[in-house]
């Protein structure tokens, strides 16, 4: 399945940039030279803290919503005919440290209005093809009073290569708030980024080392998993977070 994937990923960016040829922009260049890039204002202040009090009013996911205890073999074999592909299997210890919304794209009324418009349209430009949002999270990294240098260790996701994520600070990030994303370039350097509520993180997260580091207040994002497409631009519904990707990727 690797090698299809990554067959399909070099033969449809070629061809898309056969017929399009566009001149790349330096934020896209600079996104496939570092493996990251950083879009400050993307949603405004406004927009924001009606994300941030959708977020507080939405149901909240549970365990049960968020870890799924059954063996790879078994959920390969029973997702198939679903077309689901599972990547993730973290314990349960990890979501402890989060909360997360159940469902955001419906239970937040402005989200999925913001995926179309903002998420869907940026992507394509950083894929340079079609797009499917995989993976639609909305959540709460929580302080903690003892503060740790990282919130989880350096580590890739697993994602396939053409894939990336984008993180969205729905709260300002800051020295003393803490709670930055982490990233250590393709090139080798680490960088710690900060930002103001409504910057956006557009990172490889499965080539490129990662962590969260602990926040000294809650901290809100939203996080969306991107993957190449063929025919056009989807969202897919909401899947538990073990659920990433799917075995047909035209489809």
């Amino acid at each position: 399945m690797n090698v299809f994937y990554e067959l399909h990923c070099k033969f449809y960016h070629k061809l898309a940039n056969f017929f399009y040829r566009k001149q790349e922009s330096f934020a896209i260049k600079s996104f496939h030279k570092q493996g990251y890039f950083i879009l400050r204002n993307f949603i405004s202040n406004d927009l924001c803290e009606k994300l941030k009090n959708e977020f507080e009013l939405s149901p909240k996911a549970s365990s049960k919503d968020l870890y799924i205890k059954k063996s790879l073999l078994a959920r390969r074999i029973f997702n198939f005919k679903k077309n689901a592909l599972i990547y993730y299997d973290f314990p349960k210890e990890i979501f402890r440290n989060y909360e997360y919304c159940l469902n955001p794209i419906s239970n937040m009324p402005s989200l999925k209005s913001i995926v179309k418009n903002k998420i869907i349209k940026t992507a394509s430009k950083f894929m340079k093809s079609k797009v499917s949002v995989e993976v639609s999270d909305a959540y709460k990294t929580l302080a903690k009073k003892k503060i740790k240098h990282e919130n989880a260790s350096w580590h890739v996701d697993g994602d396939y290569d053409g894939a990336f994520k984008m993180l969205v600070y729905l709260t300002d990030v800051t020295k003393k708030t803490g709670g930055m994303l982490a990233v250590q370039s393709l090139s080798g350097n680490r960088v710690e980024i900060l930002g103001k509520a409504g910057t956006v993180i557009i990172f490889k997260s499965s080539k490129i080392l990662h962590a969260g580091m602990t926040p000294k207040k809650d901290r809100l994002c939203l996080n969306f998993s991107i993957y190449p497409k063929i025919i056009n631009n989807s969202i897919m519904p909401y899947k538990k977070i073990n659920y990433v990707s799917r075995y047909f990727y035209f489809l």
